[in-house]
């Protein structure tokens, strides 16, 4: 029931039923560069003999090729070196761009703990909602492969617990018991994430964690070189006028999308930023948090 393209850095596994499926993301590379030269188990928790397990993503890994295993429909990807600063997910979005596109939502298989659902730079209260009635609940992420993806095509993203703590040291251990629970709760996860289209995208993560960013924010030609219009509009931003939500300033600014219906003033697209070029949902995403905490407060 799959396709299966296998890349430099990575590898992806899509069902040869196209839907409008979650991706879910999870990679294969660890920091251990030596085959594991031993284990123990006891009382469902696994630790190394000597080194590091390399849970951290073996656990994810192994969430997804059991949900494969399963039949359970979704857009799977694995990918090598997120270790070092996510290599495989950026070929991804150069090589295989048009799976994320596809897909409704990202789900990251490589969060520390037992009930994490990590957001980075966007966040949807339906996607933490879907995954919050499995108990996980929502933290701040600060990267891995998922908020790469979403960095180029913003859609809702989580990143969930898959049982691994104390990663990259000797003392990393895996519960066997948060691996099995994450993996029953994504079989019914990725089915309520099936066909959904999530229409409540905001921005988030490191855009509210200093309002220095703003100020020292390169807008490149965005604005045709017109210093002084940009001016006025961040004092216009400051002052708390013209506030926009994340979707209006989509609205506004979509009547070059192909899909754009003039009737309604709005388009079809399936995530409504994927009409956007990068360098202009940069710019959304600033404008966008702007707005909602309203100038410097």
């Amino acid at each position: 029931m799959w396709d299966v393209e296998v890349h430099k850095r990575f590898v992806v596994v899509t069902p040869k039923q196209p839907d409008h499926y979650p991706l879910v993301c999870s990679h294969y590379d660890t920091v251990r560069h030596t085959p594991l030269s031993g284990y123990n188990i006891k009382e469902d928790i696994i630790t190394s003999i000597e080194g590091a397990l390399g849970g951290d993503d073996r656990c994810g890994v192994a969430i997804a090729l059991s949900l494969m295993q399963a039949g359970i429909p979704a857009n799977y990807a694995f990918f090598d070196e997120e270790e070092y600063g996510a290599g495989g997910s950026r070929d991804f979005l150069i090589e295989t761009p048009w799976i994320a596109k596809e897909s409704s939502c990202y789900i990251g298989l490589d969060r520390k703990g037992h009930a994490d659902a990590a957001v980075y730079n966007y966040r949807s209260n339906k996607l933490l909602n879907i995954v919050g009635a499995y108990g996980f609940k929502e933290v701040n992420g600060s990267m891995t492969d998922v908020s790469v993806i979403e960095e180029d095509f913003p859609k809702a993203t989580v990143n969930l617990s898959v049982g691994f703590n104390h990663e990259h040291t000797s003392n990393e251990t895996i519960r066997i018991d948060v691996v099995m629970n994450t993996l029953q709760a994504m079989k019914e996860i990725v089915d309520k994430c099936t066909g959904v289209y999530f229409d409540d995208l905001e921005a988030f993560g490191k855009y509210k964690d200093s309002f220095d960013y703003y100020q020292d924010y390169d807008y490149g030609n965005y604005w045709d070189g017109d210093k002084d219009y940009v001016e006025k509009e961040i004092e216009k931003l400051l002052r708390g006028e013209d506030r926009y939500t994340v979707q209006e300033e989509i609205r506004m600014n979509c009547d070059g999308c192909m899909y754009f219906d003039n009737e309604i003033c709005d388009c079809y697209c399936k995530n409504k930023w994927e009409c956007f070029y990068p360098q202009d949902v940069n710019e959304l995403k600033a404008l966008s948090i702007w707005n909602e905490i309203g100038g410097a407060k």
